[in-house]
């Protein structure tokens, strides 16, 4: 008898298990098989255009589309203005629209003086889901801002910003600020904001976390737009009659200094790869592209404000810049074209002319992707949205998205 861990046992059980080791050790091995897919080209992201349009019929709502970008298809559709009798208000529609964050809920702000909102991606966008809310005195909106945790709009007839919370929004409080505010510029985790106020040529600092005005601030004649970088270290404001680019130290709530630019600019958008602000300047048929780089300290970098201007094509409102740095795209609304300029030689590429059916483009935005980023075009002369493929510079498709386009937004750059 062996014993093992204090327990006997008899010799012909050892024989038996020593005997089935050596089975063991002469069996073969056995093989497992993965099968492996092959693989392919990476997927697209998922990425939603949003267009608001209004439709011909001057007593129906305006309606938010929202479209898979790269499969290029309509996946929901939604009544975003409400439904008005012609004998009460004979005509209602949205006049501005953001995306939250996140990008999950679309705002806009309608003519009959409320703001809607609204779920996108997925089912999300139904007329069912969207809400409500009415502003001050029924005040007619110039311009949507959603921060974390608050929506802020321009009321230009009340010289004012709403400052609207919770789901659906709701009032809180009204900001007075200068005469006729056009455009609220911010950022998402900003510490403040900047209503552009057009009448009195300036901006209104205001602190989102008490909602308390910081500073006013002098900038050039006919302020009408505002971009602001990222990291919330410089807020530019874009001068229509000054023909100019005022620079605002956004942490400080100072003005720096002010760019002179083309004539009549309009829009801008900022090159984050090359640290560049490209405006588009309506009246000189131009672009001007800006160096914005600052240094480890948040300080303006040597050679910051120089600009070189491109010619684009006749009336240039918007520009919209591929996030790779590699090329801007502006919407030129006089002969219905699309110019693509060259960020890295800072020359015109070439011009993309949109069939006539496409109209005259007041809304670009461009998004990235592989192997194609897609630029997505609205007019407010059609109902075709245009989506022109990046790896070609061509025209790929048109939607129809039943309505003048008003604008087009992206849930993600």
């Amino acid at each position: 008898m062996l014993r093992h861990s204090g327990k006997s046992i008899p010799q012909t059980a050892w024989i038996s298990l020593g005997f089935a080791f050596f089975l063991a050790g002469c069996a073969q091995p056995t093989v497992v098989v993965t099968p492996t897919n092959p693989t392919g080209p990476s997927a697209q992201p998922t990425r939603q255009a949003l267009v608001l349009s209004v439709p011909i019929d001057p007593t129906r709502p305006s309606l938010a589309t929202q479209i898979d970008a790269f499969g290029e298809t309509v996946t929901g559709q939604a009544n975003v203005g409400p439904q008005t009798s012609p004998t009460v208000q004979p005509t209602v529609s949205s006049t501005a629209m953001t995306l939250d964050v996140t990008g999950s809920t679309l705002f806009t702000t309608n003519s009959d003086g409320t703001l809607s909102s609204v779920g996108v991606g997925g089912q999300a966008l139904q007329s069912k889901n969207v809400k409500t809310s009415s502003l001050p005195g029924g005040a007619v909106a110039a311009s949507v801002f959603a921060q974390l945790n608050a929506v802020y709009v321009a009321e230009p007839t009340r010289n004012a910003v709403a400052v609207l919370i919770g789901t659906p929004a709701a009032v809180k409080t009204e900001i007075p600020v200068g005469a006729n505010p056009v455009y609220i510029v911010g950022t998402a985790s900003g510490q403040r904001i900047f209503a552009v106020s057009q009448a009195a040529n300036n901006v209104t600092a205001i602190e989102t976390s008490t909602n308390t005005i910081t500073a006013t601030l002098p900038v050039g004649a006919g302020p009408v737009f505002g971009v602001e970088t990222a990291n919330a270290r410089r807020a530019f404001i874009v001068n229509k009659d000054g023909n100019s680019v005022t620079v605002i130290d956004s942490q400080q709530a100072l003005v720096q200094q002010t760019i002179p630019v083309g004539t009549a600019p309009v829009w801008a958008d900022i090159d984050t790869t090359g640290n560049q602000l490209i405006v588009a300047n309506s009246g000189s048929n131009s672009v001007t592209i800006i160096n914005i780089a600052l240094d480890v300290f948040g300080n303006n970098a040597p050679g910051f404000g120089t600009a070189v201007t491109v010619p684009v094509g006749p009336n240039p409102v918007a520009v919209s810049v591929l996030q790779d740095g590699t090329r801007a795209y502006t919407a030129n609304q006089t002969d219905g074209s699309i110019s693509v300029v060259n960020l890295q030689s800072k020359t015109l590429s070439h011009n993309i002319a949109l069939p006539p059916a496409n109209g005259h483009p007041t809304s670009i935005v461009a998004t990235t992707g592989s192997p194609k980023g897609l630029v997505f075009v609205t007019s407010p002369d059609s109902q075709l949205l245009s989506i022109i493929r990046t790896d070609t510079d061509s025209l790929d498709a048109s939607l129809q998205v039943n309505g003048a386009g008003a604008t087009v937004r992206v849930t993600a750059p």
